[in-house]
């Protein structure tokens, strides 16, 4: 029976198992750096939206098969190398996400007053790599996020909700604290672009729309730029309906904004809190209704915290060049083709190491299908010699499925006290100690 190796164990890595373990009988090794499985959607998905995370219940499924195996707290690159992977295994699916951010090149984007989205997402979702970050939300009024997807609304929520309202979720408890002592009042969401062209949903607007005690500014030259980009597909037509509207909440405690046609070209601050954020002011180019260009007018805004949410990026892993693999670092993709590698036979990207940080699990879950089918027909097409998989690797510390099984029932029961799903262990030690 022929042996595949998957690296990552986010959505990408388990739909890809799910197709392969459909369609052939083979043996199915996973390995994840953390203990614990799931990836994004364990981390990255916002704590109140647990119904995004219902695919783990499939992905349970998937590792209930004979033929899978779980090997946690193991990392690609260190405990076990991609040569011993490459050589132990017909394939190897490499599948491990996006873990860092985009950076800005611009003045004062290093201040300690400007993070990353993804650190903050990780630090609420209680990602042990990001449990040591501090922000200052207990000296911060004002917010800008720069970005205007999915994360940014996510973000922004997070921020402008009544901490109790977030203390049914999962989301650890220093985190609810933290955002209890939080004196934000304001928080800007920014785009470069206009509104027809921003990147969020028309989901996750209704929801900060209709967010109690929270009210949204008036869009300045909203209609200007609808009518600027008409014909509307009826996504977009929803969407601007919707910004049309409004939100009316007579109450309202905090406020935010969104802002368009901006980008920021400095960030000016002192200590570990930004003073404000100078945009250069955008314009469509000429005969264009979706690309930009910069203009020489500018604004200046009052920001004590900055937010970047311009995308996530993945990093190669030591190992892959000797390997003979291209991994292009401005776009963080493997070179690939339909999945294949480029250069090495048996060895496949999915997910955003595949295709780049674009699209939702739906649309991972139908890339990552494509490439099980790309896996089963390669290993058609190979000879099923007798490999060891990961019977000769020594990997001491590593965690098994019925192991994070225990963790995860650890971590329900630690949430019981709390009145909430779970009580997330936050650090590798904890997770290791709970067994």
């Amino acid at each position: 029976m022929n042996r595949v190796a998957v690296v990552g164990s986010g959505p990408a890595g388990f739909y890809t198992i799910l197709r392969i373990l459909k369609k052939r009988a083979v043996h199915v090794d996973l390995f994840e750096a953390l203990p614990v499985p799931y990836g994004l959607t364990r981390f990255g998905v916002a704590p109140d939206h647990p119904e995004v995370r219902n695919c783990q219940e499939r992905f349970a499924e998937v590792a209930g098969s004979p033929h899978f195996r779980f090997y946690g707290n193991t990392t690609v690159g260190k405990d076990v190398s991609v040569s011993q992977l490459l050589q132990n295994y017909h394939a190897v699916v490499f599948a491990y996400g996006a873990e860092t951010s985009r950076g800005l090149n611009v003045p004062g984007s290093q201040l300690p007053g400007v993070i990353s989205a993804r650190d903050f997402v990780g630090w609420y979702n209680g990602e042990p790599a990001k449990q040591g970050l501090k922000f200052t939300l207990d000296r911060t009024e004002d917010v800008s996020i720069v970005g205007n997807g999915n994360v940014a609304l996510d973000v922004a929520r997070v921020l402008l909700r009544q901490p109790d309202d977030l203390r049914s979720t999962d989301m650890p408890e220093h985190a609810i604290a933290a955002l209890t002592k939080s004196t934000v009042k304001k928080v800007h969401i920014v785009g470069r672009r206009g509104p027809v062209q921003s990147a969020f949903t028309t989901k996750e607007l209704r929801e900060l729309l209709v967010e109690p005690q929270v009210q949204l500014d008036p869009i300045v030259n909203l209609t200007e730029y609808i009518e600027l980009a008409k014909p509307l597909g009826r996504a977009e037509k929803r969407k601007m309906e919707l910004l049309l509207k409004g939100s009316t909440s007579p109450s309202a405690q905090r406020t935010w904004s969104l802002d368009f046609m901006q980008s920021p070209s400095e960030f000016k601050g002192e200590g570990d809190l930004l003073q404000s954020i100078e945009w250069t002011i955008n314009t469509f180019a000429p005969g264009s209704k979706s690309d930009v260009v910069p203009t020489e007018k500018s604004v200046t805004t009052p920001t004590d915290l900055a937010v970047l949410s311009i995308g996530y990026k993945s990093v190669e892993l030591p190992g892959m060049k000797e390997a003979g693999m291209t991994f292009i670092k401005d776009k963080g993709i493997l070179e690939n083709h339909r999945g294949h590698v480029t250069g090495v036979p048996g060895a496949f990207a999915a997910g955003w190491l595949k295709t780049g940080p674009t699209g939702v699990i739906a649309s991972t879950m139908m890339d990552a299908f494509s490439v099980g089918d790309e896996v089963v027909s390669y290993l058609e097409s190979v000879a099923n010699t007798k490999l060891p998989g990961a019977d000769d690797l020594d990997l001491p510390y590593a965690v098994s499925w019925n192991d994070w099984l225990e963790i995860d029932r650890q971590e329900i029961d630690r949430g019981k006290s709390y009145g909430k799903p779970r009580e997330k262990f936050v650090s590798v030690p904890d997770m290791l100690n709970a067994l």
